[in-house]
């Protein structure tokens, strides 16, 4: 629902490699992100997608 892919659309993003709220980072979107092809709400880590995530993989 807030994530869809690999450093896709995380939190109002619609687009690969976009940017959306308040996002830190590189390839990251959606809403509060911080870390490389990120995308959710506050998640943190690389290449993840998910809501209030903190995973590495």
């Amino acid at each position: 629902m807030l994530n869809t892919g690999y450093g896709n659309s995380g939190f109002y993003n619609a687009a690969v490699n976009n940017t959306g709220i308040f996002v830190t980072g590189v390839m990251s979107s959606g809403f509060f992100n911080f870390g490389t092809g990120n995308s959710g709400l506050l998640v943190s880590g690389n290449g993840l997608s998910g809501f209030f995530k903190n995973l590495f993989g």
